[in-house]
């Protein structure tokens, strides 16, 4: 994967054409990026993930070769993003621990520094020592660790909510586990 800075009156179908010469990439970049929507110009200088997809490198080359950087938005009726574009994001996982430690899939927050809440629910969780803890990344790619995010799961609950202030723009779940009991239904992020 790798992240691109948008440019002024750009859309997501001009990003998938110019980083992947193709328009069938956009919905891939969509997964990618829970932020984005794809009927509004995109606010210039957001960064974006691309994922490694297919591309059609001939179409990319030339765009590359010929400096061509498609622009098909209309700045005059560009919609800005909000936070009410960002209320709730919701994973759901159903992740069985059997699969063993990991991270979850990181969401990234649409460049919104700010308070953030974390719902993680889970289920059929033994007493053992089964922890999740937050990750955050300004990239995408290089994560660390939250200070004093790590909890441990406990078998009477079946949620653990975390508010927090993110100075970052990316954030992910990380599990410990020492036991093959558990799933970890979903996260939502709330903004």
């Amino acid at each position: 994967m790798r992240v691109i800075t948008t440019q002024v009156n750009q859309t997501i179908w001009d990003i998938a054409l110019q980083h992947t010469g193709t328009i069938d990439s956009v919905f891939t970049i969509l997964e990618a990026n829970a932020f984005l929507r794809p009927d509004i110009t995109l606010p210039e200088g957001i960064k974006i993930l691309i994922p490694d997809t297919e591309i059609n490198k001939q179409i990319k080359d030339y765009i590359e070769k010929n400096n061509i950087i498609p622009a098909s938005g209309d700045m005059y009726t560009q919609i800005p993003l909000n936070e009410e574009d960002m209320i709730q994001i919701k994973q759901i996982l159903n992740y069985e621990f059997s699969n063993g430690p990991g991270p979850m899939p990181a969401v990234r927050l649409s460049n919104l520094k700010g308070d953030v809440t974390i719902q993680i629910n889970y289920d059929r969780v033994e007493e053992l020592n089964n922890t999740i803890y937050l990750e955050h990344s300004i990239d995408g790619l290089h994560f660390v660790q939250i200070p004093e995010t790590e909890i441990q799961l406990q078998p009477e609950e079946n949620t653990h909510i975390y508010t927090l202030n993110i100075l970052t723009n990316y954030l992910r779940v990380m599990l410990n586990n020492e036991t093959s009991q558990g799933i970890l239904k979903e996260i939502i992020y709330r903004v």
